[in-house]
């Protein structure tokens, strides 16, 4: 509310069933530079689905209590979408 807004991401690896689940800083443009970072610095799709939702803080809160940190940087968030889903 009030512009005060808090994201995560969960992605799954279709070919292996991998998850790398994080919180980060930066909102909605990080999470599309991940992409952009996993698919060669390039904004072309690579059959990727993206799927956002909308959740109040609590229930925010309950889905992230266990997920890491995972920065706030495209470069490492795609680092670390790599390192745990690959």
């Amino acid at each position: 509310m009030y512009g005060n807004c808090e994201w995560a991401f969960c992605y799954t690896n279709a070919e292996t069933g991998k998850v790398a689940k994080g919180k980060i800083s930066g909102g909605r443009s990080n999470i599309k530079r991940i992409l952009f970072e996993l698919n060669g610095k390039s904004w072309e799709p690579h059959n990727v689905v993206v799927v956002e939702n909308e959740l109040g803080i609590r229930a925010f809160n309950r889905l992230v209590k266990d997920w890491r940190y995972a920065g706030s940087q495209p470069e490492d968030l795609a680092k670390f979408v790599k390192e745990n889903a690959f």
